[in-house]
């Protein structure tokens, strides 16, 4: 596989697991990032990296909103 196939079937896998985790959001659940990582193929760290900085982003819409 070339480089650059590798690197489109990754950023696939990222917009997948972040619609997997956006479903989790609204649902009102905590992931498992274990789990996650197994099924996606990324590190467990790197998926709750962007949980971590989902929830973030949403604490500083709401502060900014105040």
């Amino acid at each position: 596989m070339k480089n650059e196939e590798k690197k489109k079937i990754r950023k696939e896998k990222k917009e997948k697991m972040k619609k997997h985790l956006e479903i989790i959001r609204k649902i009102g659940l905590k992931p498992n990032f274990s789990e996650l990582s197994r099924i996606y193929g990324f590190d467990r760290r790197t998926i709750k990296k962007y949980w971590d900085e989902y929830e973030e982003g949403t604490k500083n819409q709401k502060q900014n909103t105040k």
